[in-house]
């Protein structure tokens, strides 16, 4: 999925702030990040049509962001949100810590 088809799924005021160049690991899942000033957006396509599965949780909703490192010559990262549910992320080291920052950065707003 490119930025230019995220935006037919964006609510209106909603923009865009970071976009994961790398996947990340999900519910046993791979999917690319985007972040926005409203949302943190889990998307991915699948099958042979490329159909778009996408995953949101509200900034908003966000209690608490905990960020840990795992491994020494191939580092992982995870990020684990925590809210209504509790979601545990995984993926590149290089790919999860900005991820954290801007996290951090917009949930503090």
């Amino acid at each position: 999925m490119t930025v230019a088809e995220l935006y037919d799924y964006l609510m209106p005021g909603e923009e865009v702030r970071f976009v994961s160049d790398r996947f990340i690991d999900y519910a046993g899942k791979r999917w690319k990040v985007v972040l926005t000033n409203k949302r943190f957006i889990l998307f991915n396509k699948r099958g042979l049509l490329r159909r778009i599965d996408l995953v949101s949780w509200k900034l908003e909703d966000l209690q608490g962001i905990k960020f840990k490192e795992k491994g020494l010559l191939k580092k992982k990262g995870i990020i684990e949100l925590y809210g209504k549910t509790t979601l545990s992320l995984e993926g590149p080291f290089k790919v999860m810590k900005p991820l954290y920052d801007q996290l951090l950065e917009h949930w503090e707003k």
